[in-house]
């Protein structure tokens, strides 16, 4: 996970077996940008509310994903495991 003040809480399987979840914030209280690298890949990424409920599709491109954050703002990111499409 990269970005400037992006603070990484917790990475767990998908409560729904599919997939891997991490959970990260913006911590300085400043619009950043973050930046997951999937070792295995990403077939497919989600943003997801607090219970891993689907809110918005994200962009995958090879193996990273990146999602804009607000200033504090605590994200959930759900990935299915595989090649990008």
């Amino acid at each position: 996970l990269k970005g400037k003040d992006v603070v990484t809480t917790g990475l767990k399987r998908a409560e729904n077996g599919k997939g891997a979840v991490l959970r990260f914030y913006q911590a300085a209280g400043k619009s950043d940008n973050a930046e997951i690298r999937w070792n295995a890949g990403a077939a497919s990424a989600e943003l997801d509310n607090f219970l891993e409920d689907k809110l918005s599709a994200l962009p995958v491109s090879g193996n990273t994903v990146k999602v804009a954050l607000h200033g504090w703002q605590i994200a959930t990111v759900r990935a299915v495991p595989g090649k990008s499409k």
